[in-house]
Formats: structure tokens, sequence, C-alpha cells
């Protein structure tokens, strides 16, 4: 996690908290132990992926509850994020309402406030790529994604790649589209009905 990630995540939860809302941390790192968190990493199935990249986060306001996460890009251009975590936001939202926000700063725009995310079935349209990385390692994910992309991003493209980056399947989000949605905060005023 960046300085930058972290300095965004603390300043959503006091956001939270000052609008009387309780927060949480999701992450398989802070609730493991360290050898069931090498284990973990070592397995690469869309099950273990799942356990492995929840939402940073959860918030509770009365009876409302939201998942979030902190997005933090440093140059322009569009971004890249892992397909799992995406797809099992749209999942809990399709089957649970289970709102997820995410929170992004463009540090290298200081002039263009936060932009924030909800993660529904509209969010498909910020999606322009789907990226797939053909080592061995990802052959199951693959295949996984392979049957199953299309239901979550149907106007998406595919690209094939041998390696870059962690190798994990990844989304573009387009840049240009996300400057059109709203400040993280009014999404989580909206989703957390705090007034």
């Amino acid at each position: 996690m960046t300085p930058d990630h972290e300095s965004l995540l603390r300043e959503i939860e006091k956001f939270l908290k000052d609008n009387g809302c309780l927060c949480g941390e999701c992450t398989y790192h802070e609730s493991f132990s360290k050898e069931m968190q090498r284990a973990m990493a070592s397995v690469y199935t869309p099950p273990s992926t799942l356990v492995r990249t929840r939402a940073d986060r959860v918030a509770l306001h009365g009876r409302r509850v939201v998942s979030y996460d902190a997005k933090v890009r440093g140059r322009k251009s569009d971004y890249m994020a892992e397909a799992l975590p995406i797809i099992a936001h749209l999942v809990e939202w399709e089957i649970f309402q289970m709102p997820t926000v995410y929170a992004f700063r463009m540090t290298h725009m200081q002039d263009v406030p936060d932009r924030g995310v909800l993660i529904d079935n509209a969010f498909a349209g910020l999606v322009g790529e789907i990226h797939l990385y053909t080592t061995p390692r990802q052959k199951e994910m693959n295949e996984w994604l392979e049957q199953h992309w299309r239901a979550f991003f149907p106007s998406a493209s595919v690209r094939r790649y041998e390696s870059g980056g962690s190798g994990d399947p990844a989304i573009v989000i387009y840049f240009d589209k996300l400057l059109n949605h709203p400040h993280w905060t009014e999404l989580l005023r909206r989703e957390l009905d705090i007034t």
C-alpha cells in the first residue's frame, strides 16, 4: 500500500466517522496469520483470489452497509484494476445489493477533485478492455474468466499478454469516463443515507 493510498483511506474513514458511521477492515493481510497469508497467496484460483481481493474497508450507518476501496493514480492514463475483485463486487451487488464504492484520486491533477464509482450494473460502461496474461500461474483464472467475463463486461474487448505488471487479470477503466462521475463523498452519502 502506498502512502497516497493510505492517506486516501484515512480521509475516507475520517469522513465516514465524522458522519456517524462505524468502519472496519476487510483485508486478509489484517485478519490472517502470516502462515495463512503466505499459503493463500500461493493458491491462484478464483475462490482464493476472491478471499485475497475483498474491498479494503466496510462502513456501517444505521442499517446500511457499504464496502469501499481507494484507488490512486499518479499519471494521466486509464486505470488498471484487478478484474476478479470488480467481478466479485458486481456479484455482491446483483445478489445482495451490497454497494461497493471505489474512491479515485488523481495525484497528477491537483485541480481535479477525487471521483467515486459505485460498482453496480452501470459500471460495465467504464470498462474498455480486459487484460489476460498467459503464464502458467494464470491458467485456471483465465479459464474461469474466459467463461464468465462477457456476462459482466459485454462491450469490453480482451487483450492477451505473455507478461506484464503483476500478471493478474485486469480491467481498463477509461480515465475520461471516470471524470464524469461524482466525488466519492456524494456516493457514500447516498449509499449510507447520510444527511
